[in-house]
């Protein structure tokens, strides 16, 4: 069954220069929809915005909400409009929360990029990072929630985005377009995180069942990180070497989601890739023959 989906722009995921709260105000925007001339019929406000970044009503996040719109606003991303007539933009830093205001997609997305991100943006023309209804839907969740007060959604929301800005695109090779193999360092550099907070996001974005990670010994001191969204999270199991495709080797498995494991399991998941044809290795099978691993340990 084809699932529904937003495309968020990379030039606004992979952007250095865009707050996580920038960000995932776009997302927020991009999930409303626009018609074939770019527009929303929906109206917006301040408070609306606050209450999906998981903020609570003050004038400094008030501020932090209208500093965020207006950096899409000057990405040329957005233009804000009073009315749906849109005949008349808006200055967003003059809005009070319970203004309504009105937001059209421009055509003009790329022409204010700046160094030193010019070479990436420039080639994420046309890439988009796709997100999940279903997806959308717990990020929504966990904004409504008062037991969950204490989450940075922007946070949470661009770790998320950065992870399966790359696990999207088709590189030609057949089997890598939904797994991420980025860094740490550059996928928190990207978020405009630290590595620790970043970390702790991807952590509970694994536990939130977004996300999916496999973490693997390369050498005697390297590690490298396999991700994929959690509707895919056979595919990082599908890289190992018993498929062929070389990218690592299931025995030097050290951690699923975060959490480690010991070599006899990673061992154990080995045999029993070897005795498993490749077309039956579906989520089911990781429920069953990887993930179960953490919940005996």
């Amino acid at each position: 069954m084809t699932k529904v989906f937003a495309k968020v722009s990379n030039v606004a995921v992979r952007n250095p220069n865009l707050s996580p709260t920038a960000r995932t105000i776009y997302t927020y925007i991009c999930f409303n929809g626009f018609d074939e001339e770019y527009v929303q019929m929906k109206p917006y406000s301040l408070k609306e915005l606050l209450s999906f970044t998981n903020l609570s009503s003050s004038s400094r996040n008030l501020k932090q909400i209208k500093e965020s719109l207006s950096s899409l606003v000057d990405l040329k991303s957005i233009e804000v409009f009073d009315s749906i007539l849109m005949l008349e933009s808006l200055d967003v830093m003059s809005l009070k929360e319970n203004d309504l205001f009105y937001i059209k997609a421009t055509e003009k997305f790329y022409e204010n990029l700046t160094e030193p991100y010019d070479e990436e943006m420039e080639g994420d023309k046309g890439f988009f990072t796709a997100v999940y209804k279903e997806d959308f839907i717990k990020f929504i969740s966990l904004s409504k929630s008062i037991e969950n007060k204490s989450i940075n959604i922007p946070k949470l929301m661009t770790a998320y985005l950065v992870i399966l800005s790359r696990a999207n695109i088709d590189k030609g090779d057949g089997k890598s377009n939904k797994v991420s193999f980025e860094t740490t360092e550059d996928l928190s550099s990207i978020a405009g995180l630290n590595k620790k907070t970043f970390e702790k996001y991807v952590k509970l974005l694994c536990d939130l069942q977004l996300i999916f990670k496999l973490t693997v010994r390369v050498s005697s001191i390297k590690r490298k990180n396999v991700y994929a969204r959690w509707c895919d999270r056979n595919m990082p199991v599908l890289m190992g070497d018993e498929n062929k495709s070389h990218v690592f080797t299931y025995i030097n498995i050290v951690s699923i989601n975060g959490s480690e494991i010991s070599q006899s399991d990673a061992l154990s998941i080995s045999e029993l890739l070897k005795m498993t044809d490749v077309g039956n290795v579906s989520q089911e099978w990781v429920d069953s023959n990887v993930l179960s691993i953490l919940e005996t340990d």
